[in-house]
């Protein structure tokens, strides 16, 4: 407890600070060539990696900021917050509440809702938040302790407050994770209560509540790391499982779900995935019907869109189309059989259509079916076609042998480009002048008419 007769220095709050801003130089000066971060190579938290060994990560993450905004705001926040429950706790203390809430809110967001990627220090300091919350609330009834009660706890409800209107009114690539900072302050405010001097709580209080603290901690991490009873676990290391070749391990995960959750049309798509790597067609039919049977609107395209977006949950649209490349052609092929291919988006056939056209796999790869499907997909656009499926248009004309058609696509392509799509314009341009000099070569040069006699 802080003693106002004995020099005060919040030296682990400045030792996290620095981490915090050391990290952050560290990855800016990696990333910064390509403006792009890949945020599991630094040590963010993610479901597979975690539920694969990988517990370390829910350290690590607590560390890295997406950006220098949320940077700054948790950094600011750390060190306000941080040097008050030093300053009442202990350095010692500090440090403890700021790892182990940041882990406790990590864990929570594992167990409410399986993310793509969580970083930052938002649940460690919500900890931290909850701890001087905690301490106000046992300390005695005098200035300032008390009079920062009120406005501290008004501070914690708008802040989820205004994660959860954050999260369902705007469109932005990240979500505010009041789970996590949940998860944070309950523990911190656990910690208080743990951790208050003697003259402020007695041992009959402290005692207990530090028991219930480690329990919590323990118990909630047990429950992250191998979530057993959620479904999204299997289904999240059933596709790692697939896409690492371990087919039957993925099988058994998806087996093992459709015992939890006997109408799970994920665990049948998952299942046909596994037979369409193996080449069984008849299986993989069977599975997506099975799928489809079980699918809440009995719509092909639907199950398409949702066991797409599923796939892509952990990696971008380009590389989700061909991380499971048989998977992907059997969902296009059963998704666009007659007559569902009326109700197709044309987002829907232009990835089935680049999927056949650049695939590897001489079984899926198929130029005729892709140009059907990158017409229709233009048809649905009329005038307002974008360039993707511009360039997947040219892209079919070309390895079905018709060039010219491809070159006129490219032309028409090139006159819509936005200066904001110059790395497209660019690549079009490249592929519309190899077009045009393949078509030189094919072509036989005109012929010179013969002079007429007596002409000069």
């Amino acid at each position: 407890m802080f003693d106002n007769n004995r020099p005060y220095y919040p030296w682990v709050t400045n030792i996290l600070v620095f981490i915090n801003l050391s990290a952050f130089i560290w990855v800016q000066r990696e990333t910064l060539p390509s403006l792009s971060t890949d945020w599991l190579a630094f040590g963010a938290v993610e479901p597979v990696h975690v539920w694969s060994g990988e517990i370390w990560r829910l350290i690590t993450a607590q560390f890295m900021h997406a950006g220098l905004i949320h940077f700054v705001l948790n950094t600011v926040a750390l060190y306000q917050i941080g040097k008050l429950v030093e300053m009442f706790l202990g350095s010692l203390a500090v440090g403890m509440i700021f790892l182990s809430s940041g882990i406790a809110g990590f864990c929570c967001s594992l167990i409410m809702h399986p993310g793509p990627v969580a970083l930052g220090a938002s649940a460690s300091i919500f900890g931290l938040l909850g701890a001087l919350l905690g301490l106000f609330v046992v300390m005695p009834k005098r200035l300032p302790h008390r009079a920062l009660l009120r406005p501290l706890a008004i501070l914690v409800v708008l802040n989820f407050l205004l994660g959860e209107m954050f999260n369902h009114w705007t469109t932005a690539p990240f979500l505010i994770d009041n789970a996590a900072h949940a998860g944070g302050f309950v523990l911190g405010l656990l910690w208080a209560f743990a951790l208050a001097p003697q003259y402020y709580l007695s041992s009959f209080v402290t005692a207990p509540a530090l028991v219930v603290t480690i329990s919590a901690l323990c118990g909630v991490s047990m429950a992250a790391v191998r979530p057993d009873f959620h479904t999204d676990y299997f289904l999240f290391m059933g596709q790692q499982a697939l896409t690492q070749g371990q087919l039957s391990a993925a099988k058994q995960y998806a087996y093992r779900l459709i015992q939890k959750q006997p109408d799970s049309w994920q665990a049948h798509v998952l299942l046909a995935r596994v037979a369409a790597t193996r080449r069984q067609h008849d299986e993989t039919r069977l599975q997506l019907q099975q799928a489809l049977q079980q699918y809440p609107t009995h719509n092909r395209i639907d199950l398409w869109h949702d066991a797409f977006n599923f796939w892509q949950r952990h990696a971008s649209p380009l590389q989700a189309l061909f991380a499971d490349e048989p998977g992907n052609a059997a969902l296009c092929q059963f998704a666009l059989q007659p007559p569902s291919v009326a109700a197709t988006t044309k987002q829907m056939l232009d990835r089935c259509a680049w999927l056949s056209l650049m695939t590897h796999d001489p079984n899926i790869h198929n130029p005729s079916q892709a140009l059907v499907w990158s017409k229709q997909a233009t048809d649905i656009a009329g005038e307002s076609a974008s360039l993707m499926l511009l360039r997947t248009l040219a892209e079919a004309y070309k390895q079905t042998g018709d060039l010219k058609e491809s070159r006129s696509v490219l032309q028409w392509a090139l006159l819509q480009t936005q200066p904001t799509q110059e790395a497209l314009a660019q690549q079009l341009l490249q592929q519309e002048r190899y077009i045009t000099r393949q078509l030189r070569k094919t072509t036989p040069p005109t012929p010179l008419l013969p002079a007429l006699p007596g002409s000069h």
